[in-house]
């Protein structure tokens, strides 16, 4: 396999900045003249070292991944073009002055990505960025600026997300000749197809329509068009700013020559900043090395898909993913077998699964925010240990309250809480580290507060209601209506309780069954199990022990004078039987395989029998998977049950210590009303089988 291009020569606009010795001296003098002139009132004078200063000769030193002995970091996520409300961010925290310029002295700036995209004014937080990690610099302070995926989407042309206001604010520096040379093409196109068209019996009446289908990415739609409707059509598609916005993101342009320079993941003191999370591949490499090869990747990438541009193999018009399918198509043709242009296509379709595109790279990676913790605490320390680490500040998924939420015992800090209002109804935000101590200031919000932790995820959580609150509610809410489920040998009901504004549905049973009570049952009553109501109690009590999060809360109540459990009815779910008839495939960010594995080891534990497709439940928006109906389960006898011969079954690290950690005085405390001591006795037996058994492993992630 032929290596990679040189990114070192990419671009003549790319020439690597100065480094000898006396470059950051004369970039320190020229941040000094700044504030100077500023202080005696020369704004002009100001401006004019300031451009100098920002120069590519002086703007960057030799990359830098990892800081220490900063006395105060503070960190934003995906600003997505907020710049009001940014600047009042940072305003709160004495960052920046009443003018927006630095006064935060040695202070340590992070911003976690996403600056712009969505937002009309992400051209004006770029701005500031850029001018704010002089200014600091000046004062003895820093900003890093974290590349987030809409940065590295603007440089690689996908634009899905960029808002006419964006493009507006570029209308006045397009490159003379690129409007007019692609309006050609796209009239070139409108007459070639003219006759096609005709033929097919299209006409131009509904403008509306054929401009839709051409925003589409139909453009042969432009061919029935009048000339009228094809300009229409035109400026929709490259609106005003349009061809200034690609120059300026383009690897010589203002932005682009400044986002190829910045890191996709750095370490102040003890914490990591990345956009997105910590994946396996963090921990495969050190910082540095992790840094220079995904950018190397996106470089190589720009380079190579300009010589494609420029070769004619691809359009201009064509987004990524097309892009790759046309390279591909192209190198399986007879005309590829001897062109001068085979290597450069053969190096750009193996950037189609490089990390720092992937889901599974930082840019990208949602795991270490939203997917199950047991799985992925592991992957997460391994990541942290390379990275000589105690927790990582990321971006890129909003936090469902839209507060800054720990996670993993404080190890993961989620900081996107949506601060482009308008988009995301949240509100700016930002991480305050001084020390060991890691606060939260909300803007508008008076001083800092700890981050909140994240509760547990298994059904409805109104008003991010914690798992106690949720159980007084199920113990104490007025029950409205209940109905019959129609399914279920034991009568289930779902009621409808309300308390306040708060309406949530649950599971009522309250009907034992022994086995000879069972219609058609032949069994033994010493061999078989019976369905008990309080198991399903004794279910959610065990798993709130381990960790587990996939049982819903299930509380003992009383109901018209007939004790039952009540449990927590999930919502937006389907089960497994109706996911198989519907041919539904699993489609969430999280691998389905650790979570399987962990609802085989809690089945195993507490002797169920009777998982079915029915009692395991997905939800819909996140495929999290849910276990319900655990009537059957806690059986006293020996041994362990079948399926612990019918898996093959790794533990996760940390769900084999919270097994461990079990203990026969705990387990009576929390289940002694709903199981018997023999029961008790019975599942720590089980649990001793267990890790003597089975493997303590990282569990796989795909």
């Amino acid at each position: 396999m032929p290596p990679l291009i040189n990114a070192g020569h990419f671009f003549q606009a790319r020439e690597k900045p100065i480094r000898a010795p006396h470059a950051q001296d004369m970039r320190r003098v020229l941040d000094e003249l700044v504030c100077v002139t500023r202080w005696l009132g020369l704004a002009w004078l100001a401006a004019i070292v300031a451009a100098v200063a920002s120069t590519e000769s002086f703007a960057d030193d030799e990359p830098q991944w990892r800081w220490s002995g900063v006395s105060r970091v503070v960190a934003f996520a995906d600003v997505h073009g907020a710049y009001d409300a940014l600047i009042a961010l940072l305003q709160d925290l004495q960052v920046i002055d009443e003018e927006a310029h630095w006064s935060g002295g040695n202070t340590h700036l992070v911003s976690l990505g996403d600056l712009l995209d969505r937002g009309d004014d992400s051209r004006k937080v770029l701005d500031l960025i850029m001018r704010l990690q002089h200014e600091a610099a000046a004062a003895g302070g820093r900003v890093h600026a974290v590349l987030g995926n809409h940065e590295m989407m603007n440089m690689i042309g996908d634009l899905r997300y960029v808002s006419e206001g964006e493009y507006a604010a570029f209308a006045g520096e397009e490159p003379p000749g690129v409007r007019e040379r692609r309006w050609q093409s796209f009239l070139h196109k409108h007459t070639a197809e003219q006759k096609e068209f005709a033929e097919r019996g299209v006409d131009d009446t509904d403008i509306d329509d054929l401009v839709a289908e051409a925003m589409e990415g139909l453009e042969q739609a432009a061919g029935a068009m009048s000339p009228e409707a094809a300009q229409l059509a035109f400026d929709q598609k490259y609106p005003p700013g349009y061809f200034g916005h690609r120059a300026a993101f383009a690897p010589s342009g203002q932005y682009g020559r400044w986002l190829l320079a910045r890191p996709l993941l750095i370490v102040i003191n003890e914490t990591a900043f990345v956009h997105g999370g910590l994946p396996p591949v963090v921990a495969a490499m050190d910082s540095s090395t992790l840094n220079e090869q995904l950018s190397a990747q996106l470089v190589g990438y720009l380079e190579l898909w300009s010589q494609l541009l420029e070769a004619r193999l691809l359009d201009e018009d064509e987004g990524p993913d097309a892009r790759f399918a046309t390279v591909r198509n192209w190198l399986e043709t007879e005309a590829a077998l001897e062109s001068p242009l085979r290597n450069t296509a053969e190096q750009f379709a193996r950037l189609e699964d490089a990390t720092v595109f992937n889901m599974a790279g930082p840019l990208w990676y949602r795991g270490t925010a939203i997917c199950h913790p047991l799985p992925e605490i592991p992957l997460l320390e391994a990541a942290l240990e390379r990275l000589g680490a105690r927790r990582v500040v990321m971006g890129h998924t909003v936090t469902r309250t839209r507060r800054v939420t720990s996670r993993m015992d404080g190890r993961a800090i989620m900081l996107d809480t949506g601060m482009l209002e308008q988009a995301y109804e949240g509100r700016p935000s930002a991480v305050v580290i001084e020390g060991d101590r890691v606060q939260v200031h909300y803007q508008g919000e008076a001083g800092l507060v700890d981050p909140v932790a994240q509760q547990r995820r298994v059904g409805t959580r109104p008003n991010d209601m914690s798992a106690d609150e949720l159980e007084v509610f199920l113990r104490t809410a007025a029950i409205v209506d209940i109905e019959e489920v129609g399914i279920g040998m034991t009568g289930p009901e779902r009621a409808t309780l309300r308390q306040g504004d708060t309406e949530l549905r649950a599971i009522f049973r309250s009907k034992d069954l022994l086995p000879m009570d069972r219609p058609g049952s032949q069994v033994n009553r010493e061999t078989d199990v019976s369905d008990r109501f309080r198991y399903e109690v004794a279910a959610y009590r065990l798993d709130r022990l381990l960790g587990l999060d996939m049982v819903p809360i299930a509380v003992l109540r009383e109901i018209d004078g007939v004790e039952g459990s009540l449990q927590l009815w999930v919502e937006n779910a389907i089960d497994d039987h109706q996911r198989r008839q519907q041919g539904t495939g699993f489609s969430g960010w999280c691998p389905m395989g650790p979570q399987y594995q962990l609802m085989y080891a809690f089945d195993t534990l507490i002797f169920n029998t009777d998982r079915t497709q029915e009692n395991v439940l997905y939800t819909k928006d996140d495929w999290a998977l849910h276990l319900i109906d655990h009537t059957r389960a806690f059986r006293s006898s020996r041994g362990l049950p079948p399926i612990a011969e019918d898996v093959q079954l790794s533990l996760s690290p940390e769900f084999a210590e919270r097994m461990g950690a079990l203990n026969e005085q705990q387990l009576n405390e929390a289940l002694g009303d709903v199981l018997k001591r023999k029961q008790i006795a019975a599942l720590i037996r089980r649990r001793d089988e267990i890790l003597e058994k089975w493997p303590r492993a990282p569990l796989p992630q795909s």
